[in-house]
């Protein structure tokens, strides 16, 4: 089985990427992309910048992300991996690796024609009642006042077209990150940290200083989407978490507020 694990920070080097820009147009446009998208040109840094410009946070998430993301986009369909997996910020360029399409169309349809493509619907997809799911969906607006629906059938209901668009009531939309300029003095990524790791009885997890005084929103979940822990505090400093609770596995912390969201592993063992 083959498995994709992407690195995380310290992972950069300076000429990163230039092979691939050189080599794959499609890797060239996404460089020019990302490069407008962060506001400054870090395929300067990338490819020919010092090894202290390329240590900085705000530089080095990205470029590490970006140069992960831009060679798993030119595997052909033979080397892909069965699964993804990534070391601390690598876990997110595992998410983004792991995405899957599961419906789309490039042609013009009626408002709430379901059917008009075969294409438009994706296969069943189960879903399991209280875990959060992510769908991503992109549209490119032709004329003015295009627009984009996304439907669903219901649990028990059948049928070969949804039978209610999804309302905004259980969608909780994407916020997007703060994107950082390279003069920015925050981090483009939080680095959240856990400790110790492997955990028995309790873990102790920190975030940058320029976070203090923030308010977040800490998880435990298991691997099954198991909810342990749920809380909202104010950071202030190195925050103390009991995991009595926890069965001996692998579980996930979250900490998230309206800016960020980000993960971090932990073992518990007894």
């Amino acid at each position: 089985m083959k498995v994709a694990v992407f690195p995380g920070q310290g992972a950069q080097f300076s000429g990163m990427g230039k092979d691939l820009y050189d080599r794959y147009p499609k890797a060239k446009e996404m460089f020019h992309e990302a490069n407008e998208i962060l506001g400054f040109s870090i395929t300067d840094i990338m490819f020919s910048g010092t090894e202290e410009a390329l240590k900085m946070t705000k530089v080095t998430q990205p470029a590490v992300f970006l140069h992960s993301i831009i060679a798993y986009q030119l595997l052909t369909d033979d080397e892909l991996p069965a699964m993804t997996a990534g070391h601390s910020l690598g876990e997110f360029t595992a998410l983004e690796a792991n995405k899957v399409l599961i419906a789309y169309t490039d042609k013009y349809t009626s408002s709430r024609q379901w059917n008009k493509y075969s294409t438009q619907k994706s296969a069943v997809i189960y879903l399991v009642q209280g875990n959060t799911y992510y769908i991503e969906a992109l549209h490119k607006e032709g004329t003015v006042n295009d627009n984009m629906a996304v439907g669903w059938l219901k649990p028990g209901q059948t049928g070969t077209s949804p039978s209610q668009v999804i309302p905004g009531s259980v969608l909780s939309p994407r916020t997007p990150l703060k994107i950082a300029t390279i003069e920015s003095r925050s981090a483009l990524i939080p680095v959240l940290d856990v400790y110790p790791n492997p955990a028995r009885n309790e873990i102790l997890f920190n975030l940058p200083e320029n976070l203090l005084g923030e308010k977040v929103v800490v998880s435990i979940m298991s691997m099954n989407g198991q909810v342990i822990l749920n809380k909202e505090l104010t950071f202030s400093g190195p925050e103390q978490t009991d995991i009595r609770s926890c069965v001996p596995g692998l579980y996930i912390l979250r900490v998230q507020n309206k800016d960020f969201s980000i993960n971090k592993s932990f073992v518990v063992y007894r």
